[in-house]
């Protein structure tokens, strides 16, 4: 972890934490609510669409930056994560097909589970499965073994690279969102299913071997809140039936990609930042 928080991380951590509880709490007080929110073209996939493309505009940025200096393997390495996080933007809105009334085409009215011109939902349960685990990866378990990520591309001498490792201090805000896929049943796919118990168990695993790490415990309240409401978060969203309060179940996944797409831009904007004083430095 950093020794200190700069004012962008603070707000980083407590804000996926803070949405996620009065998510929660919203979601015993009024369920409609919470449901009109996540329809098909509502504002939490248009959220998590726009949280994808201002991503993919920041990694756009450094392609510039590094092809302008030659620097190689970041112009490669940023350009790869600009692609995908527009294409994971324009499959999240079906490259805009509802947005400009266009019809599917036979191959996508044939194919896809929903009729949508989309990649995603040719298979929907693998590609969610995929997009789970991926996110688990980046967002938890990456930054909380970046010491071991560094050491494994300084071995093989990709230093280079060690500026597109999610930083540390992503562990904390969205270990949380690692949990939201709900162990009780709502993804109805077995793939799928047994990626949401192993990233909800070394989530809870993770978070608590924090609490037995003083650089951890320095951090004070920022911190300490966080964990002890993720933690909370972690256990009572897994343990929630959705159904039971008039929430269709199909749709809590909309809420967790969207916790998702806000980790991935806080995740390239945290890049941003350190390949911008990797560059000024190789100036030097």
């Amino acid at each position: 972890m950093p020794d200190k928080y700069s004012l962008f991380q603070k707000i980083a951590t407590l804000l996926p934490v803070a949405l996620a509880v009065c998510i929660l709490v919203f979601s015993y007080i009024n369920p409609s609510f919470v449901y009109g929110l996540a329809y098909e073209d509502g504002p939490i996939e248009y959220m998590s669409a726009l949280f994808l493309l201002l991503a993919s505009i920041i990694m756009l940025t450094l392609v510039g930056q590094f092809a302008k200096r030659k620097l190689w393997l970041g112009l490669a390495a940023s350009l790869l994560i600009t692609t995908i996080t527009f294409i994971m933007c324009m499959e999240e809105i079906s490259w805009g097909q509802r947005i400009f009334n266009t019809s599917s085409p036979d191959f996508f009215q044939n194919k896809n589970m929903q009729q949508e011109t989309n990649i995603h939902n040719l298979n929907t349960f693998l590609f969610q499965a995929i997009f789970y685990a991926g996110a688990f990866v980046l967002l938890t378990l990456l930054p909380f073994y970046y010491k071991n990520a560094k050491k494994a591309l300084e071995k093989i001498n990709l230093q280079k690279l060690i500026v597109f490792l999610p930083a540390t201090w992503l562990f904390t805000p969205f270990v949380v969102v690692s949990g939201l896929t709900s162990v009780n049943g709502y993804l109805q796919n077995i793939t799928a299913s047994i990626i949401a118990v192993i990233t909800f168990i070394l989530s809870i695993v993770m978070l608590y071997r924090l609490l037995f790490k003083k650089s951890f415990i320095k951090q004070g309240a920022v911190l300490a809140l966080a964990i002890l409401t993720s933690s909370v978060l972690l256990i009572t969203v897994n343990t929630l039936d959705f159904g039971h309060i008039g929430i269709p179940v199909w749709y809590v996944s909309e809420y967790k990609e969207a916790f998702i797409s806000l980790g991935i831009l806080f995740y390239t904007i945290s890049v941003y930042t350190a390949a911008r004083k990797s560059i000024a430095k190789s100036l030097d």
